[in-house]
């Protein structure tokens, strides 16, 4: 476990290894099935969408279709218990949650101890967050809050609402397309934002960040490296600390997700060069970012896929 996700008070309580970050599982990783999903260790149970007890609370829990009253938000999930389903021959009977059923017991003991949950999630034609296939860890979250609450089925349900650790947030400014940690780069949005950026794939040439004016229009004033962002970049080159890059659908790049945002894995700063923008007025700092291997392959339209 990372001590530097969690709180002091979350650090003294018994450790556990199913609890928490699994080694060589980072936070995008995705599988094929639920069996693969426990022998990787990120959700052991391959029957119920909760694994843990009531001792030590969730271990993991895994999102998908089937539920009406989960609300997906990314960053923050409402999650809908296990349990009040049973079938009756060839149909499914609708009965009442308790907190006696083994996965709300673990995710109720969760709320107590704010011990992280990992979060994977699973195929829903309902959410823009979930993969389009298989099964993707998401990485770790808290339960915030649990109760009891009637469903849309007019039947009761044990309701937990999680957040995601600030660490394994996909990307936490919804306002910049670019997002930072600790004095270096976290995040970053491929939006068709610069007209230089320019996206291959598993390379991105990605054009440093300058002032603009409200309607994004490119204004005649040159890039400075020492502004904020760039500086961050400067320092991703130096240190080799790899980074998230997500994919937004407005670009222009045949890479682009058909709608929404798509998560791609990690890349890092290899090399920067200097330029004229397209503007031909703007002396521009462009970014050579590579992404890491092993990562299996991005996604393009019309069916191409680039390693």
């Amino acid at each position: 476990m990372d001590s530097s996700l969690y709180t002091p008070y979350q650090l003294s309580l018994e450790r556990d290894p199913r609890i928490g970050q699994i080694d060589g599982h980072p936070p995008g990783t995705k599988y094929v099935s639920r069996k693969e999903c426990s022998i990787a260790g990120v959700h052991t149970n391959t029957k119920s969408n909760v694994s843990g007890n009531a001792n030590l609370g969730a271990f993991s829990i895994v999102v998908s279709s089937g539920y009406a009253d989960n609300v997906d938000d990314g960053n923050t999930l409402v999650y809908t218990g296990t349990g009040g389903r049973s079938c009756v021959g060839s149909k499914v009977k609708l009965n009442d949650q308790t907190s006696r059923d083994l996965g709300n017991a673990a995710l109720k003991k969760s709320a107590e101890t704010q011990r992280p949950v990992r979060v994977i999630r699973g195929p829903n034609q309902e959410s823009v967050y979930a993969p389009s296939d298989g099964y993707r860890y998401d990485g770790l979250y808290v339960v915030k809050k649990a109760e009891i609450a009637i469903g849309q089925s007019g039947y009761q349900i044990c309701r937990f609402e999680l957040s995601k650790l600030l660490d394994h947030m996909i990307h936490m400014d919804i306002e910049d397309r670019i997002c930072t940690s600790e004095g270096s780069i976290s995040s970053i949005i491929i939006s068709g934002y610069y007209d230089d950026d320019g996206d291959y794939g598993s390379t991105i040439k990605y054009t440093g960040t300058g002032r603009r004016s409200k309607n994004r229009k490119l204004q005649d004033e040159d890039q400075d490296q020492n502004q904020r962002n760039n500086m961050y970049f400067m320092e991703s080159y130096s240190t080799g600390k790899p980074f998230r890059v997500i994919r937004g659908s407005i670009s222009s790049s045949k890479f682009r997700p058909r709608k929404g945002f798509r998560y791609d894995g990690l890349y890092r700063v290899v090399d920067y060069e200097y330029g004229m923008g397209k503007n031909k007025h703007e002396v521009g700092i462009t970014f050579i970012l590579r992404r890491d291997e092993g990562q299996g392959r991005v996604k393009a339209r019309r069916g191409f896929v680039i390693g």
